[in-house]
């Protein structure tokens, strides 16, 4: 029936009660709001809208977070006479681009207030109305465009009718579990069907008043519940969960009715709560395109959700549950999807009782055929949902469809073993999940909900973002695809992080507002979560390890980040952090006592937690003499590094080597004074313990844990980094023919890299660094992902002035003395000569000058001859002979291991260069 404009405003005074008094409250949170009051903000809002052009039959979208803005201006679009479509204040910029394109309202509405609190519920926020260019013809006898929550594919759009809107609230109150003396609390969306529909219209129509708490905090939750007497409560599982692990032992007397809806609630959800408080849960079902079905006021079926409420009529076909529906109800209304001759496919599996209850299996595309059986994932969900150590699981099917997996929230005791053990019990063999995974968080929608794909595909999706973002460390449009992946994966504070640095790098306003209206979005749902010094060690997957080329600066390198406000240089070296999980944590199934680790960890690390004790060089490479006058020690702090280390692992029952190398550089971090603001950009971990670029093995340890940590290495001239290995030998007194032919050897090595680092690995340039240093600087602050700072400029360890090691010349920071050593006395130029043209492929490809010049069977004969090098070398050995023997034979092998790999197609050769050249470019 098409609505006229007198059934319109009929419609809007029908939805709220006209027997509630004009000074009786209809809402209240930090502030109250009366009926009357809320009257006087209708028809303000409606003028507002009139003002603007809204005129009858109009589709407005408003898309404005809950708060009382939003519930005036959703009233007075439908007093003006208008259409109402919502959209989820948490949707992405695009995600709504995309529905205003395809579904063209006449008029927009969007917050413009950003820096509002981000409370769960806000008073009023500012707000803007946008006159769109490209409307299109809409449905006239809507009244509300609402969309699917696209957790199993795409948002669909739905149309409601008043009748409906109606149809439901009498539905509601046919038996009566509300009156006009209830206190109710909504804990849903006001834009999602449960949370409007039973939250705010059924509260208002019957005359009582909503309730909301400051955040979703059990603590904030519970102290609403009780200092406001509320009698009636709606919320989603999730909420009821977090209610029965709430501590302390205080009831809820005045607490009446609780309604969970949304999905499915767990037997041991329901009954935890009932333990905890004394009320029994009632589910309530039904879906976005059929509006409230059924309803189990009192929770007394807690495996059900209840008997259908009066004028609902449903059938099972199929084992599929069917809802009678005059037509279709998607948008367009011929999109006859899941809709035929009257009847709706929920597309849920169940079964009705002989009193007419209706038992809910899942989702009907969840069943599935394995080795000839047919299984219900949901059903196998809802199973594993009842295991006391399971917070939540995804059941699906792997990526070739053959097998059952489970992807799992779970509390760190729980063992894969035991798991597979309680399954066996508990459900038919071939039930039974043939593969766990372990996840920190599951992939949902910006609603809340599953999303029902294998968690396999968004991993691929993140993979093949994160090597884009090798080459294109500051392409926004990258970013932001990376930082909605991590949403899905439930990574809030990296996808914070993504955002925050797109916003960084963009250069168009267009873009930054986008990039800020999708901040304040996500800080909504950071502020839900509640983070943990747990959460935000997990958080730090952002790595670098550094690595040296001879004596190439890696140390002056890492001096420079040390001060930066987003940078973790601790210099405990992580090849001994794994050593010590493998050889003393691992066996004992990361169960010891968490004392135990730090005096463990106190054990390897003698030199950082030194307590003020001087070591002999090199063992604590230069840091013995740090500050302006040379006479500090770095050392970390053992009791507040003992703090932080246990109240990050509090609550870890159970660690992984991954939480474990994180826990410690973040402790050992917060140790030597640092402090980092998580809900900004995250810090980057800078891991310097690897070093050498021979320990291939180590790297591949590295990148096992850590996927996409990126490698920088410090290079530079190859004959004068050789030379100046040399020197400090001889001046150190480690002069031997071991070490003198491990640096011959070293000489040859490229860096090291397999097919899958070429495009994580840099090469930074040590003559670069001294003779241009803001400029490379800037270069490497682009590759790591860190804004720019003054600290960068400066050399410190543990904020303390660095100087080189006790044997080296005594310098701080950059200068030129350093790269322009010829060392003459070690190598003489006919010396640089035979070795410049047996690396000519790596002086062409690292951008060092250099000759030309190669005749492998002439270099092999001028090889004969001795090195200058030799005679003080020979001073150490009892037969120089014997050392122009081992030098002249392990140049031939070296030169023929090069002349036979040729200088094409070498992995070594294909990283990128942070050369010169980029550098100027950064500075013009």
């Amino acid at each position: 029936m098409l609505l006229n404009s007198i059934d319109k405003q009929a419609f809007y005074q029908a939805l709220i009660s006209n027997s509630a008094e004009p000074s009786q409250l209809a809402m209240k949170f930090s502030s109250s709001v009366t009926y009357g009051q809320l009257f006087e903000e209708i028809e303000s809002g409606r003028l507002q809208l009139a003002e603007a052009g809204v005129k009858e039959g109009d589709l407005v979208a408003l898309q404005i977070k809950s708060s009382l803005t939003f519930v005036f201006l959703l009233f007075a679009v439908w007093k003006q006479g208008a259409q109402a479509m919502l959209l989820d204040s948490r949707l992405k910029q695009t995600e709504t681009e995309a529905l205003l394109q395809e579904y063209g309202p006449h008029y927009y509405i969007c917050s413009t207030d950003q820096s509002h609190p981000l409370a769960s519920f806000a008073e009023k926020v500012s707000f803007e109305i946008v006159k769109l260019q490209q409307s299109k013809g809409c449905e006239p006898e809507c009244v509300l465009h609402l969309f699917t929550s696209g957790s199993t594919g795409k948002p669909k759009a739905i149309g409601r009718t008043a009748e409906a809107i109606l149809g439901d609230l009498h539905k509601l109150t046919a038996v009566p579990l509300l009156s006009r003396d209830d206190r109710v609390l909504a804990l849903s969306p006001l834009t999602h069907t449960f949370g409007l529909l039973n939250g705010l219209l059924l509260t208002l129509f019957t005359g009582a008043c909503l309730y909301f708490p400051r955040n979703h905090q059990s603590l904030s939750i519970l102290q609403t519940l009780r200092e406001e007497r509320i009698t009636v409560m709606y919320g989603v599982p999730f909420h009821y969960q977090l209610l029965g692990q709430a501590p302390g032992p205080e009831p809820l007397p005045e607490l009446k009715h609780a309604i969970s809806a949304g999905e499915a609630l767990s037997l041991e959800v329901y009954q935890a709560f009932y333990e905890r408080y004394g009320v029994t849960i009632g589910q309530q079902y039904g879906t976005s395109e059929t509006g409230v079905l059924t309803m189990d006021w009192d929770g007394k079926y807690p495996e059900s959700v209840g008997r259908p409420l009066p004028g609902v009529s449903l059938r099972i076909e199929n084992d599929e549950v069917l809802a009678e529906l005059l037509e279709s109800p998607y948008l367009p209304r011929t999109v006859n999807e899941r809709w035929s001759k009257g009847w709706f496919n929920t597309s849920d599996t169940g079964s009705i009782n002989e009193e007419q209850i209706l038992y809910l299996a899942g989702r009907s595309d969840s069943i599935k055929i394995i080795g000839g059986l047919k299984v219900n994932l949901q059903e196998i969900e809802l199973k594993l949902k009842n295991h006391p150590e399971i917070r939540d699981v995804l059941v699906c099917l792997s990526e070739d469809n053959q097998i059952i997996e489970a992807h799992v929230e779970r509390q760190e005791s729980l063992l894969e073993s035991s798991l597979l053990e309680w399954c066996r019990e508990h459900m038919a063999d071939y039930k039974v999940p043939r593969r766990f995974y372990w996840a920190r968080k599951l992939p949902r929608t910006s609603t809340g909900k599953l999303i029902r794909m294998n968690p396999h595909s968004l991993n691929r999706e993140e993979e093949r973002l994160q090597k884009q973002l090798y080459q294109e460390p500051q392409k926004v449009s990258l970013l932001l695809d990376l930082g909605s992946v991590f949403e899905k994966q439930g990574r809030l504070l990296e996808a914070n992080d993504l955002y925050r640095r797109a916003k960084r790098f963009s250069v168009s306003n267009e873009d930054l507002l986008k990039i800020e209206k999708e901040l304040a979005r996500i800080h909504i749902l950071m502020e839900h979560a509640a983070f943990t010094k747990k959460d935000y060690a997990a958080s730090l997957n952002k790595m670098v390890s550094v690595y040296c080329y001879g004596r190439s600066g890696t140390h002056l390198m890492k001096s420079l980040l040390d001060g930066h406000p987003n940078i973790i240089l601790t210099m405990l070296n992580g090849v001994e952090i794994f050593k010590l999980w493998q050889s003393t944590i691992k066996p004992r199934e990361g169960r010891m006592d968490h004392q135990e680790i730090v005096d463990a960890i106190f054990k390897t690390f003698p030199g950082e937690f030194n307590e003020g004790c001087i070591l002999e060089e090199p063992k604590q490479n230069g840091m013995c003499a740090l500050g302006e006058g040379r006479d500090q020690i770095f050392a970390i702090d053992r009791a507040r590094f003992k703090t932080a280390f246990l109240e990050i692992t509090e609550t870890a029952d159970l660690m992984d080597m991954t939480f474990f190398y994180q826990a410690v550089q973040l402790a050992a971090s917060c140790a030597l004074g640092r402090t980092y603001d998580f809900n900004s950009e995250l810090p980057v971990i800078i891991e310097g313990g690897i070093h050498f670029g021979t320990s291939v093995a180590e790297t591949e340890q590295f990148i096992e844990l850590f996927p996409y940590a990126k490698l920088f290495h410090m290079i530079r001239n190859p004959v004068i980094a050789f030379a100046s290995a040399l020197n400090y030998q001889l001046h150190a007194g480690k002069a031997s023919v071991y070490n003198l032919c491990f640096q011959l050897q070293a000489l040859f090595h490229g860096v090291p890299v397999t097919e899958r680092w070429t495009d994580r690995t840099y090469l930074v340039k040590l003559e670069d660094l001294h003779v241009k240093p803001k400029a490379t600087l800037e270069l490497i602050c682009k590759h790591l992902g860190i804004d720019w700072d003054e600290s960068l400029l400066h050399s410190t360890f543990g904020g303390m002035k660095w100087w080189n090691s006790l044997t080296s010349e005594v310098v701080s920071g950059f200068n030129t003395r350093t790269i322009s050593k010829s060392y003459d006395e070690l190598l003489s130029s006919f010396d640089k000569f035979r070795l410049e043209s047996m690396l000519r492929i790596k002086y062409r490809a690292w951008g060092y000058p250099g000759h030309d010049y190669y005749n492998y069977d002439n270099l092999m004969e001028l090889l004969a001859f001795p090195f200058k090098f030799e005679k003080q070398y020979g001073e150490f050995v009892e037969n120089s002979a014997i050392l122009r023997t081992m030098v002249h034979r392990l140049c031939m092998k070296l030169l023929a291991e090069e002349h036979e790999l040729g200088d094409t197609d070498r992995l070594e050769y294909q990283v990128q260069l942070l050369s010169e050249r980029q550098a100027d470019h950064a500075v013009r």
